[in-house]
């Protein structure tokens, strides 16, 4: 989606934080990681990323901050101090971009979630019984590790689940 078609909108859900977005979301992260999981109350997060100055918040917003396991970075969460629903995260490691939880967003049906915008992450703490999707980008860490590392995704050809204690599919060990 671009031209007139790129604006997004969405807020919490007592409507006291709302956002607009003037831009095409740069990409979608589907993260499993265990902060993801604890914090969105499921078996991952769903995160809209978007250059962050075409991003325009109003109302007071709670904030939470947290240090990756993982690279150390600060994730410094936004809620709604009333409804305590988690709308937006700034990312430490990634300057310029905001991450609006997938959620909020009014339309969520506009953003993709295929290949080649989307991607999976921490898919090693997937939850059991978790459906990967075939297609798309899976990795068993961080997509952008702090280390520079480039990383290969595993793209599954059928969708396969994450087994009883967190097995990957065989993909992974290849």
């Amino acid at each position: 989606m671009s031209g007139a078609d790129n604006r997004h909108s969405g807020g919490c859900l007592c409507g006291a934080v709302r956002y607009e977005i003037t831009a095409d979301p740069v990409r979608v992260t589907i993260c499993h990681c265990t902060y993801c999981q604890a914090a969105s109350g499921g078996p991952y997060a769903i995160v809209v990323l978007f250059p962050r100055d075409a991003f325009l918040p109003t109302g007071e917003t709670a904030i939470y901050e947290h240090r990756s396991d993982e690279s150390g970075a600060l994730l410094t969460t936004h809620s709604c101090p009333t409804c305590k629903t988690r709308v937006f995260v700034d990312l430490e490691r990634f300057e310029g971009i905001v991450g609006v939880l997938g959620g909020t967003l009014d339309a969520p049906e506009r953003v993709s979630r295929e290949s080649p915008m989307a991607r999976h992450v921490f898919v090693r703490s997937a939850a059991p019984g978790t459906v990967l999707p075939a297609g798309v980008d899976l990795y068993h860490g961080a997509a952008l590790p702090a280390g520079g590392e480039d990383p290969v995704p595993v793209v599954l050809s059928h969708p396969k689940a994450v087994g009883p204690n967190r097995e990957l599919p065989e993909e992974f060990h290849a």
